[in-house]
């Protein structure tokens, strides 16, 4: 099952989390912005994903698989592996700005649940177009205000396939590490 959502997200993260995880998710601030990380809870609970910019609104697809997937990471920039515990049942997928997600067909808000069987889950995070937005970013002058910070409106599908977006890998596991499986590295910095 794809399930597809545009994301809101500010502080340069989004996240997704058990429903029942303790505590409201993490803020981790305008410093951890752009390291293209996951940080995952104490419990594994919650994961909080780190986004090459600031604000706004990224492309944001999720993957629920049978067992791990194959290895081929040449379509990505940047690729971590983690675990989720999902005692629950309940994923949520969540933003700092109230949880903001909305279809990426309809545009319209919406809760970005997910039903799974409770277990414990390896999620593998695919950050794709990341040299793309760093050039934008260098490249932008005036504009960069905008597309580091957003804007109001939700963007196109040709606005939105051409910044930063995510796919994530969820199958259920049972040994909790976590991994850079590739790392980006910026050429222009």
């Amino acid at each position: 099952m794809t399930i597809c959502w545009i994301v809101e997200f500010t502080h340069g993260q989004f996240g997704i989390a058990d429903m029942d995880a303790p505590g409201e998710p993490g803020d981790l601030g305008s410093e951890a912005a752009g390291r293209n990380l996951a940080v995952v809870s104490d419990d594994q609970s919650e994961v909080s994903i780190l986004t090459v910019r600031y604000g706004r609104y990224a492309k944001v697809s999720i993957d629920l698989l049978e067992s791990a997937p194959s290895q081929d990471n040449s379509d990505w920039d940047h690729v971590v592996e983690c675990n989720l515990n999902v005692p629950s049942g309940k994923v949520q997928l969540w933003t700092t700005v109230g949880n903001t997600v909305f279809s990426a067909a309809t545009r319209e808000s919406e809760d970005a649940e997910i039903s799974v069987q409770p277990a414990v889950y390896r999620m593998r995070i695919l950050f794709a177009n990341l040299a793309l937005m760093h050039d934008r970013l260098a490249g932008a002058g005036q504009e960069h205000s905008r597309l580091y910070y957003g804007d109001d409106a939700i963007p196109s599908d040709e606005e939105l396939h051409a910044m930063d977006y995510y796919h994530l890998l969820l199958w259920p596991v049972a040994s909790p590490t976590i991994k850079v499986v590739k790392q980006f590295h910026n050429a222009t910095s």
